[in-house]
Parts: structure tokens; sequence; C-alpha cells
């Protein structure tokens, strides 16, 4: 690996661009759909101030890392990867030597520690790799960076899904009996096409309004433009 140079995203090519987003989505990177430029160009313009950067072999011109991140809207101090999507963290080649993968981490962090009074990187939860990586919070911690939060999470494997009986398989037996007893009373449908029907997204909202204060993060306009720049990741 030769020489290494920061660059930032809001002034690469479209090309680069292009280039950025096919390393963040290569099956060899920790990078999500959702830390994808193509993605995160959803959010109107304006609403964050973008400091995404990534990183290039100076000789073979390669990306070598990539840092997509932007401003606390309200702390223009902190800086956040990424505060428009649920994590982005650092996106590097998961192939790369021990020795490498340091090198990267400390460039990038550098360059944020040098403009920022703090950083908060949301790292990719381990549900999502097959195989578990902990490079990165490794050096991060041995940076001196230390975790602040964690989330409960719920995740469902429906690789093994065929057919109707194994989606009333994942539900428990009480659960299994309601949904059972909805559909012939013909209340709802089992659909599997990529769409969202307006109406069960309001009922869905008034549910979440009336018995827990909350709403939906996205609208039901933000969830079908989502699900028209990324058809194959959203269904």
């Amino acid at each position: 690996m030769g020489k290494l140079i920061v660059k930032e995203i809001e002034c690469a090519s479209d090309k680069e661009k292009k280039a950025i987003d096919d390393f963040i989505l290569s099956i060899d990177t920790n990078g999500e759909f959702i830390n994808s430029l193509h993605y995160l160009a959803y959010h109107p313009k304006g609403r964050f101030t973008d400091k995404s950067i990534y990183v290039v072999d100076e000789g073979s011109g390669g990306i070598r890392g990539v840092f997509v991140a932007a401003e606390d809207p309200d702390n223009s101090k902190t800086i956040i990867s990424h505060p428009g999507t649920t994590f982005a963290g650092i996106i590097v080649n998961r192939r790369l030597s021990i020795k490498s993968l340091e090198e990267i981490i400390n460039i990038i962090m550098e360059y944020y520690e040098k403009r920022y009074d703090t950083v908060i990187v949301k790292l990719r939860p381990e549900f999502f790799s097959i195989q578990p990586y902990g490079g990165i919070s490794y050096f991060l911690l041995k940076r001196g960076y230390q975790y602040h939060m964690s989330g409960l999470s719920n995740v469902i494997d429906i690789s093994g899904v065929q057919n109707e009986e194994d989606i009333f398989a994942l539900y428990d037996s009480t659960k299994r009996n309601q949904v059972r007893k909805a559909l012939k009373e013909k209340q709802f449908i089992l659909n599997d096409k990529n769409e969202i029907r307006r109406d069960v997204w309001a009922n869905m909202n008034n549910v979440l309004e009336e018995k827990h204060n909350a709403h939906s993060t996205h609208t039901f306009e933000e969830m079908t433009e989502l699900m028209d720049r990324v058809p194959n990741h959203i269904s």
C-alpha cells in the first residue's frame, strides 16, 4: 500500500462518487446500502452539512477507506457518521492486513479530530456480519474512543422462508393463532409484492401515536422514494 491521502467526497466527480459507492457496496467491504451516496442523497439538500471523506492510495488511485459523515445539526463542533442514517462507521476492505487497517483508521480519525471537538462513530451492528469483524472497534478503543451507547435489536432471519407456513413458524403460538384468524376473516392478506400501501402506513402511524406516542422515522413518500432508489434492498 502506497502513500494514503484524504479527499472530500463533496468535491468528488460523478465518476469518483460511482467508484466510492462501488467500494461501499462491494462484498469485500463492511459497507451497507444505507451508507451509499446514492441512498443518502434522498435527504433534502441542505438538511445536513456533509463532511464525508474517502482515503485513496496516491500511487494506484484505489480507494482504501470511506467515512460518510455530517455535522451534528445541533452542534457544528460534533461530527457524526452519519446523522441521516442508522449507522455508517468506517468502511474498509475486510481483507486488509491488521497493520493497514490501523493505518487507515488513524488517518481518518486524525482528519476529524483536528477539525471537531467530538467525533461520534455509529458502528455497523455485528448481526450484519456472517463472520464477526472486530478490528475497527479494537483500534478505536486503542485510540482512546469509548462506547457511548448500545441499542436493542430484534432481527428475524428470513433466509429460510419459502412459503406461508414458514412465515407462521416465525410467530409464537399465541400470535400465530391471531394471524390465522385475521387471515380467515380476510382482515388482511399476506403480500410479497415490493410495495407499500398508503392506508396501511397511515394505520401503522395511528397505532404508534395512540399506543406509544411515537411515529415512523420516514413518511410514506420518503419510503416509496427509498424503495425506488434501492429496490433490491428494501422490500
